[in-house]
């Protein structure tokens, strides 16, 4: 049997080899070797073991510091069938990803009622000490998802969601994840028992009879040296560097989005959602968004003609945007539109060839409901010939409006079990097909986001999970990144009656509290670097509101809302300020893992994110008082904060800082470099 090796300065990969079935870990760091199993599945009413023989090895670039290797060869068991084994391996990073293929004449199956798959699975020992980390555990009180770690300590027998472990041992610790939409209604799971650590399919992974080829998810596999705390900072860096086929989503840009000021229309000035989408109005905002230093602008929904055909709406706009296209090339600023991928009107050029294609469930296909004051629109399935379509019309407005940034909208994962799509057929019962379209709808909107990137420059695609039942995991953030939190809380999410007939957004204006509600969202910059999880904060004036917001924002979640046309020129002075000095260090930012003695509501709350003397340190007290930080790490001389701060230097390099508050709900920042 062949061996084939894959080398960089920090991991060996080896595949094949009498002692190594499948392939192996080693990390030079700690002398270390971790052996990955292999997969097993059913192929036609019969459990097969993964192991090939690797008769092949073909490497190619998948961009500057990252490569591809496949392996390809026979199943030992069942040689009719081929196994391509797909391996992504940075140069600098010490976490590989892997996912296998198979082909061949064999039919998948499920000779129990259920999924027969185990995507990868590590050896482990006795020792070994488990946590488990959930990215998508849904709070209400904030609206929003939030990460957990959960200790098993040294359980022998656990079935949990992940999508990630951490296995530690004496002086290293192994990560084993997953790449799919995890949440609490898991697709994939985490089997631990004496032996090993599984990531096994759940449900929805294949279809009971279906033909090859098949392609599993991705999973990751690495070893860091030390414990918990050394595996997320591996991580974050992971997903910021080594993960994706394109770095455009990894950008720190000051993003404003228009849809505060859309809802302001309705609620506050007695409008309509669609009033302000209009050319005069928008390009005010764009000259103001400019003012400030904003990067990139957003228009929300409503620019459009219909869902579905995606064309600019000429009553509102002009010809593909060109107005607004040359307002924000003059800045050198970036568009963005929003998009409901799962929408199309009634009277759309898609609906109307393709009725079909329409989401059903139990032979019922839902009525049609108005989308943001435009024509009413039907879903439509996004596991199915619909997603070729979708994907031509986003590249079609990119050639005519230069739109580089693409938010998606109300996309649940769950909702279609049509026979005549490609989640299954009227051989298999509708709970499968269910099954099938909700484990693949992550995956589809993942590779629609990485098909953009291949076809436009830095694009972005923000995938907008301010809702339960959403997908959020790590599959997306291969391609894209997430719109973590819209307005935050609903009154009706303290069980506060009569919000019927109202606006029930519970944050929804200046002031320290939404700020700190969306802020605590920082608590998944540990594992997911906060310029991947965008979220909006408000400009509007007083000042102590535009501290609060834009303090919590050069965190890196990189959003604003609002009217900023409406800002007043002091408010606009101020803002202009802090995003110049932002804009020289939000790299290192973004970069920094967060440091700091504090949480979100605390008395004070300190945040520190400085890499290499750069970055940033924000500072908030809900009450008056003063209070002296030093810096977790040294910093540059180079400095620059708001008032109310005293910086001295001390001999180690490191910085004190004496904030002093004279009112409740204080902010304050001081930027490093």
């Amino acid at each position: 049997m062949s061996r084939y090796e894959v080398a960089t300065p920090n991991v060996i990969v080896r595949v094949g080899g009498p002692s190594n079935p499948f392939w192996s870990y080693y990390s030079a760091a700690v002398d270390e070797t971790v052996i990955v199993e292999a997969p097993t599945f059913e192929l036609d009413g019969v459990s097969v073991v993964g192991r090939f023989l690797a008769e092949s090895h073909d490497e190619r670039r998948v961009r500057d510091g990252l490569s591809e290797h496949q392996f390809e060869g026979p199943l030992v068991e069942t040689p009719s069938t081929r196994l391509t084994l797909i391996l992504r391996v940075s140069d600098r990073g010490l976490i590989v990803r892997s996912r296998w293929e198979l082909a061949g004449a064999g039919r998948l199956t499920k000779s129990m009622g259920r999924d027969q798959m185990v995507f990868l699975a590590v050896n482990r020992i006795d020792d070994d000490r488990l946590t488990e980390v959930r990215f998508s555990d849904f709070d209400r009180h904030r609206h929003s998802y939030r990460p957990a770690e959960v200790s098993h300590g040294r359980s022998t027998s656990l079935v949990a969601a992940g999508p990630l472990f951490v296995i530690e041992r004496s002086g290293h610790s192994v990560l084993v994840a997953y790449e799919h939409g995890s949440h609490s209604d898991p697709f994939v799971e985490v089997v631990v028992d004496t032996e090993s650590v599984a990531l096994r399919a759940r449900k929805g992974s294949y279809l009971d009879r279906q033909p090859l080829p098949y392609s599993s998810v991705w999973t990751h596999v690495g070893i860091v040296a030390g414990g918990v705390n050394d595996v997320a900072h591996e991580f974050r860096t992971f997903l910021l560097d080594h993960q994706p086929d394109s770095l455009g989503s990894r950008r720190s840009e000051t993003f404003y989005n228009t849809w505060a000021m859309q809802e302001r229309s309705m609620w506050w000035h007695g409008g309509r959602y669609l009033d302000p989408m209009r050319e005069e109005t928008i390009l005010a905002e764009i000259d103001a968004a400019h003012d400030i230093g904003v990067d990139a602008f957003v228009i929300d929904t409503g620019w459009y003609t219909k869902t579905g055909d995606w064309r600019v709406n000429p009553e509102r706009f002009s010809a593909d945007l060109a107005a607004v296209r040359a307002r924000l090339e003059l800045y050198g600023m970036r568009m963005g539109l929003w998009f409901g991928p799962t929408s199309a009107a009634v009277t759309s050029e898609v609906f109307m060839a393709r009725p079909n294609l329409q989401m059903s469930l139990e032979g019922i296909r839902a009525d049609a409901r108005e989308v943001c004051e435009t024509e009413a629109s039907v879903s439509m399935c996004l596991v199915s010939e619909y997603a070729d379509y979708f994907v031509e019309q986003l590249i079609r407005l990119y050639r005519e409006t230069n739109v580089s940034i693409f938010k998606w909208d109300a996309v649940g994962q769950y909702g279609c079990d049509d026979p005549g799509h490609r989640h299954g057929d009227s051989s298999h019962t509708r709970q499968e097909r269910a099954d099938s379209y909700s484990f693949q709808l992550p995956l589809v909107l993942t590779e629609i986001a990485r098909r953009l990137a291949s076809e436009i420059p830095d694009a972005v695609v923000d995938f907008d999970v301010t809702e339960p039942g959403r997908s959020f995991g790590l599959s997306f953030l291969s391609a894209g990144r997430f719109f973590l939190v819209n307005n935050g809380p609903y009154f009706t999410s303290f069980d506060i009656p009569g919000f019927e007939n109202e606006n029930t957004n519970l944050l929804f204006y200046a002031g320290g509290a939404r700020a700190r509600a969306v802020r605590a969202s920082t608590d998944f910059d540990r594992w997911i670097p906060s310029n991947l999880l965008l979220c909006h904060y408000l400009p509007d004036d007083p000042t102590s509101s535009q501290l609060a917001n834009v303090a919590s924002m050069v965190l890196g979640h990189n959003g604003l809302w609002g009217e900023l046309s409406r800002v007043s020129l002091d408010g606009r002075a101020l803002l202009r300020s802090v995003l110049h000095h932002y804009r020289r260090v939000r790299d290192d930012i973004s970069r920094a893992a967060p440091t700091g003695p504090t949480y979100v509501g605390s008395s004070p709350e300190v945040h520190e994110k400085i890499a290499e003397g750069r970055g940033v340190v924000a500072a908030f007290s809900p009450f008056a008082q003063s209070f002296r930080y030093v810096t977790r790490h040294p910093v540059s001389a180079e400095i620059w904060h708001t008032p109310g701060v005293r910086v001295l230097p001390t001999t180690e390099g490191h910085a004190i800082l004496e904030f002093s508050f004279p009112n409740d709900d204080g902010s304050a920042l001081v930027f490093f470099g």
